[in-house]
């Protein structure tokens, strides 16, 4: 299936719910986009207007307008990864859903680990490297997405998995090292998608 934005934006938004308000240990949030994170994205100035009028933020649920917003900032995660291009929906709609939620940066260093670790096959009896393998730098170029569409190519269900192994880890690592944020990684658990499907 083509990659499909609109698609993987709304799976990606329905584990947030609508609107949480923020806490000590959390931001405030609007379909999922942080306002710490994205403190300019005009999203928040339809949020701050609904906050001036009676029953927020019930009073701005199925606002097209503040949902248009949010998305827009969804969209720039989607184009640096350039996953129009990709050779699976499944595995664009899982680094898109990461990214979002973890950044661009540590969701493309998971890439660059998930297709060194899936780099190998048989020739003529013989254990060999698809490509060279990737450096691991965070840093999403020619040659990870490259390596990604190849990977994919021969092992989507594996590397979707893969992904999805390391987004999961990352959780628990989170959870783990700051004592603050151990009340959201079950919670977190529902982003992992082979989770969320009742996979694993």
């Amino acid at each position: 299936m083509k990659p499909d934005f609109t698609k993987a934006a709304k799976a990606t938004r329905l584990p947030e719910g609508f609107y949480y308000p923020g806490d000590a240990s959390d931001d405030e949030t609007i379909y999922g986009v942080n306002r710490y994170h994205h403190a300019t994205a005009d999203v928040w100035a339809w949020v701050d207007d609904y906050k001036k009028k009676p029953g927020f933020p019930d009073n701005m649920a199925g606002d097209g307008d503040v949902l248009d917003a949010a998305l827009r900032v969804y969209r720039p995660i989607w184009d640096h990864f350039n996953l129009d291009k990709l050779n699976s929906h499944e595995v664009a709609e899982e680094i898109f859903d990461a990214a979002f939620n973890m950044g661009n940066h540590r969701e493309t260093k998971f890439i660059q680990m998930t297709c060194n670790a899936l780099n190998y096959h048989r020739v003529s009896g013989e254990d060999e490297r698809l490509f060279e393998d990737l450096e691991v730098d965070g840093e999403f170029g020619r040659k990870t997405f490259e390596g990604l569409f190849e990977i994919i190519s021969r092992y989507e269900r594996a590397c979707f998995n893969q992904l999805n192994f390391f987004q999961g880890a990352w959780y628990g690592t989170m959870g783990y090292k700051n004592f603050k944020k151990r009340r959201f990684v079950k919670g977190l658990h529902k982003r992992v998608q082979v989770i969320r499907r009742g996979e694993a």
